[in-house]
């Protein structure tokens, strides 16, 4: 029999979980507090600026004043050229008006937001129904296939970088905005999807098969059950999996 944890175990059981939470959240502390300060200010250990600094923000997300960015040496020396005509140096310069313009950070947030979404979402679907096959079917292979996408998900997403922008680049996909697109769609989903289908899969073990062969005497078929059974039932690890 279980026993009811008293006032002081509570108290405890909260310290502990608030000081874990702390642990992992300190270093995005220190970087919002790093962020927030003047140049001057860097060295000092406290996490409260001595003078709050927005203008770092206020330049990234487009707001207030927007400042004559200063021209690099290199491209005032490249200005220089003669053999450049008028309508080529005005192209340059344009790229130097503002800081808005040189790095328009709420268009790249929302691309990244869609793509991120797009991703997660394909994975999720294909994720599912190889979850489902990997917990439910029998054939042979299946051990070695889940240990080899496994394999996948343990290399670091850094070590394929330069070998699958290469591959993009033979490919002719890295020439376009739409096939750059398309490369970053596939690369997301082939480093998401293996952790997908182990999180799915080891979950989908813990749904009852009776409810499966229930309705399949009245007549479902197996993506019927899919759809109507497994589905409803997982709806916390499916939200789980597509944030992380």
């Amino acid at each position: 029999m279980n026993r009811k944890r008293t006032f002081l175990q509570n108290i405890l059981l909260a310290a502990a979980v608030g000081s874990v939470l702390l642990f992992c959240l300190f270093p995005f502390i220190q970087i919002l507090s790093t962020s927030l300060k003047y140049q001057f200010d860097w060295g000092n250990p406290s996490l409260i600026p001595a003078r709050v600094n927005l203008k770092a923000y206020q330049e990234l997300l487009g707001f207030g004043k927007k400042d004559q960015v200063q021209i690099p040496a290199t491209v005032k020396k490249l200005m220089d050229n003669p053999k450049l005509t008028a309508e080529q140096k005005e192209k340059i310069l344009s790229k130097y008006r503002a800081t808005g313009d040189i790095f328009p950070f709420p268009r790249y947030f929302l691309n990244t937001f869609l793509l991120s979404v797009s991703a997660a979402g394909m994975s999720l679907i294909l994720a599912v129904f190889g979850a489902y096959a990997f917990s439910r079917l029998r054939f042979k292979g299946r051990h070695l296939i889940q240990r080899s996408i496994l394999f996948v998900y343990m290399v670091g997403g850094v070590l394929l970088m330069v070998p699958l922008y290469q591959m993009s680049v033979k490919i002719g996909l890295a020439g376009t905005v739409w096939g750059a697109l398309l490369s970053l769609l596939l690369i997301y989903i082939i480093q998401t999807l293996p952790v997908s289908l182990y999180m799915l899969g080891n979950y989908f073990r813990t749904i009852p098969y009776s409810l499966e062969e229930a309705a399949s005497i009245d007549g479902s078929s197996r993506i019927e059950a899919i759809f109507k059974i497994i589905l409803p039932l997982s709806r916390p690890m499916l939200i789980t999996v597509f944030v992380y």
